[in-house]
């Protein structure tokens, strides 16, 4: 339930509270009880709960503090617009509505409420969150800046090196020009002192390639180059050994399956054997090369043997196949097995025999390759040691030339330095006028609500000035008189 200030007598005057004072809400001129105590600010409050404008909030001490440094005619002045009504804290002489927000309020209020009143401005009490701003001076921030600038600019003047940017260029670039010559040197003295190890230890550095080769592990050359030789035959090499690996294990599968034929129990019939197998291990295409044998009397003299008739057959016994013992043909099986690993065991000795020696090509290819770059590097050094004496010679010619400019540019740049001073306390003075009073800020933790505001915004953190928000990120300081002198005087 908000508390006011003013309440409307019978004749609808304007009243201040009295003790046992009676009065009528401006709003929904419902009666209003004087709260007159010795702890609290007289006030006028419903007398009973009722919100009659959901704007208002409950009055504090900072809320009352403001509004009386405003006359009494201009306080608590109900707005009205198409048919809706609201109390502003304040309303000036010239229509400008100022609302003194305590607490934390939603930005579609804030929309809200800036479109009802137009033109309007906030005034916020940042006590609670005044440490949650992290606010720096334009003036400081600018005139550090431009210290940093001088400073910089000063030790440029102290130093010769720095006084002629021609001459101190070409220097600067031959001198660049001969520490690459001399990095390129040692380089290529680094590279001449690997390729001949490297030729020494050929044979190692063969063996090892072909050992990373079968173990799938990298190699790394100190050669670069040497790489992409390895890498030419090492797809040669893994093509050639997975071929005779999957021949070795295509055979090893062959004679497993084989051994395991040889090892069944087998069964005589006709002068051919079989052998015995569950019937469970049967599929249609061994029908006409099985033979079903009855258990009962199959150790007689005149065993029954049968055949299967048809697919249709051989599926019903699966049902009786307790009854029955079943044995297949397994000649043509074993002819094929031994027949495939023959063939097999063929192609495999053709591809041993003509396994390249990947040992003695890796050896040529290596070798001819280090070879071509111990010539191309001796060519390389060579070619730097000549331009780095050609280089020598033109820093040394330009360094006579610089000395002898130098006295000229002690006394330009003693009449710069003076200039430079005076430009420097000029503009420090355009900007402590120009920023005085004026903030950069970021939120630490931002309070989105203000940023959306189009209205002007007044930070009170407690002290005898405020905080206007004339941009995103920054603040400028303004003493509460003169923003008095401002919205009074208006």
């Amino acid at each position: 339930m908000a508390n006011l200030q003013f309440a409307n007598d019978e004749n609808g005057n304007r009243i201040k509270p009295s003790p046992r004072g009676r009065g009528f809400c401006p709003i929904c001129e419902g009666p209003m009880i004087a709260k007159c105590g010795e702890i609290y600010r007289w006030h006028w409050q419903h007398d009973r709960e009722r919100n009659c404008d959901s704007w208002k909030e409950h009055e504090t001490a900072w809320h009352r503090a403001w509004k009386e440094i405003f006359p009494e005619s201009w306080r608590e002045i109900i707005i009205e617009r198409n048919g809706e009504k609201h109390i502003a804290d304040v309303l000036t002489k010239n229509d400008t509505v100022i609302e003194f927000q305590n607490s934390p309020i939603s930005v579609n209020t804030i929309l809200v409420r800036e479109s009802f009143y137009k033109n309007m401005l906030w005034v916020i009490n940042a006590k609670s969150f005044s440490t949650n701003f992290s606010i720096r001076s334009k003036v400081s921030q600018k005139l550090m800046r431009l210290e940093e600038s001088y400073k910089h600019d000063l030790k440029n003047f102290y130093s010769l090196e720095s006084r002629d940017p021609v001459y101190n260029k070409k220097i600067f670039d031959l001198e660049r020009d001969k520490e690459s010559y001399k990095r390129i040197q040692e380089q290529e003295e680094q590279k001449l002192k690997d390729l001949t190890q490297s030729l020494e230890s050929l044979n190692d550095i063969v063996s090892k390639t072909i050992i990373s080769w079968e173990k799938e592990i990298y190699q790394n050359f100190s050669i670069f180059g040497m790489s992409e030789i390895s890498e030419r035959h090492k797809s040669d090499f893994k093509d050639k050994t997975i071929k005779i690996n999957l021949i070795k294990s295509q055979v090893t599968l062959l004679e497993r399956n084989l051994n395991e034929i040889e090892n069944m129990n087998t069964y005589q019939y006709l002068g051919i054997k079989y052998v015995l197998v569950n019937y469970e291990r049967l599929n249609v295409d061994m029908i006409e090369r099985s033979i079903i044998i009855l258990k009962s009397n199959m150790d007689t003299i005149f065993p029954t043997i049968l055949k299967f008739q048809n697919k249709l057959d051989f599926l019903t016994y699966k049902y009786k196949a307790d009854k029955y013992l079943f044995a297949v043909d397994t000649t043509k099986t074993i002819e094929k097995i031994t027949g495939d690993i023959t063939r097999l065991n063929s192609e495999y000795h053709e591809l041993q025999i003509k396994f390249p020696d990947y040992h003695n090509c890796l050896s040529l290819d290596f070798e001819k390759f280090i070879q071509n770059e111990l010539k191309s590097n001796e060519k390389r050094f060579y070619e730097a040691s000549e331009n780095e004496m050609k280089v020598q010679t033109e820093i040394f010619t330009l360094e006579i030339e610089k000395n002898e400019s130098d006295a000229e540019l002690e006394t330009f740049y003693s009449k710069q330095k003076e200039e430079e001073k005076l430009e420097y306390e000029k503009e420090k003075g355009r900007i402590m006028r120009t920023y005085k009073g004026q903030y950069t800020f970021l939120w630490k933790r931002e309070r989105k609500s203000w940023s959306e505001t189009t209205c002007p915004v007044y930070f009170d953190i407690g002290e005898d000035y405020l905080f206007e928000r004339t941009g995103p990120n920054s603040l400028t300081k303004i003493s509460i008189e003169t923003f008095m002198e401002r919205y009074l005087n208006v």
